[in-house]
């Protein structure tokens, strides 16, 4: 798994993000949901994504925004989620994307940052 996020944006335009998941197990694998850190969505709206999600709920608990898939991984196959964005306010923001793969039970994070100026 990854993600691939530009450094940093100009404030008022539209940039993308991606997160890659890959199946290395030899039976499919389920991605429930991306969920990303509200600290990361403070100065950044997520506009869609590609493929799109079934449905989004922000998860206080986490403090997280919760993007559902619900998409099966054939063995040995890919995924990229492809988070089409807008800057919306100047700052540093920052925080983790959560993949939920099989279960809620347990996650994987990765930090994501995005300087807007």
């Amino acid at each position: 798994m990854s993600i691939d996020a530009p450094v940093s944006v100009s404030q008022g335009r539209e940039f993308a993000f991606a997160c890659t998941i890959v199946n290395r197990a030899a039976k499919p694998q389920k991605l429930i949901s991306l969920d990303v850190a509200d600290g990361f969505l403070k100065g950044i709206v997520v506009r869609s994504t590609e493929p799109a999600f079934a449905e989004a709920a922000h998860i206080p608990i986490a403090n997280t925004m919760g993007y559902f898939f619900n998409r099966t991984l054939a063995p040995g196959g890919t995924l990229k989620v492809v988070f089409r964005c807008y800057a919306v306010k100047a700052g540093d923001w920052s925080g983790a994307v959560d993949f939920y793969i099989n279960s809620y039970a347990s996650f994987l994070t990765y930090p994501l940052r995005t300087i807007v100026k």
